[in-house]
């Protein structure tokens, strides 16, 4: 009921507000912000209908860019892993979410099978070392679990999947995961998450 106010931290060019519009779910009262660093991508966000906001995910207080608004809905989506200090971004989270609120976090799980398999090698689960400036944290889904709980209440959390390699060093491996449907890709990941799921989005409230 009434306008919605979502906080999208990292949310570089406001994907997630674009398929919202295109979703059924959408509302015409949406007050829809992105935090992040990248300018360019401000723009893109900007010209999607949401409020820009610069910010430095590393090095500036995400308190001081709304020192009076609280947010029905934040979203962290494939951030925290590449943060300095991701409890300070919780905290922040805890002090802007509103009462009643709600959360939404994705981390990744670099410990599936093939990051084991890359490291028994010898080739390490990571591609780009000393080189780019990607991933400082590397969780199980067991450590980002406890992660988020220890600041929030877990309501629920899906696996995602990438078993078509995109991005990634497993895509030769697409054309034979390929023969086999998704709907049963998604029992396996269930089934076996710590081996096979790419990541967990978090659906999370205050506690």
């Amino acid at each position: 009921k009434g306008k919605i106010s979502v906080l999208d931290v990292g949310g570089y060019t406001a994907d997630n507000l674009k398929f919202w519009k295109m979703s059924k779910e959408k509302t015409k009262h949406l007050d829809y912000h992105v935090a992040d660093y990248d300018t360019a991508a401000g723009l893109v966000a900007t010209k999607r209908g949401a409020i820009y906001h610069y910010y430095d995910i590393n090095l500036d207080n995400l308190l001081n860019l709304f020192p009076k608004k609280k947010f029905d809905l934040i979203i962290c989506t494939e951030v925290l892993e590449h943060l300095l200090d991701p409890h300070r971004q919780m905290k922040s989270f805890q002090m802007l979410l509103k009462k009643n609120g709600r959360l939404i976090i994705s981390l990744p799980n670099e410990n599936t099978i093939f990051h084991r398999i890359y490291a028994f090698l010898g080739v390490g689960i990571d591609q780009y070392p000393f080189v780019l400036y990607k991933h400082l944290h590397f969780p199980t889904i067991s450590q980002s679990q406890g992660f988020v709980e220890k600041y929030f209440r877990l309501i629920g959390k899906k696996y995602y999947m990438n078993f078509g390699g995109v991005g990634s060093r497993f895509s030769f491996f697409s054309k034979f995961f390929a023969l086999v449907p998704n709907s049963l890709w998604r029992v396996i990941v269930d089934a076996f998450p710590g081996l096979l799921a790419r990541g967990t989005i978090f659906y999370l409230k205050k506690k």
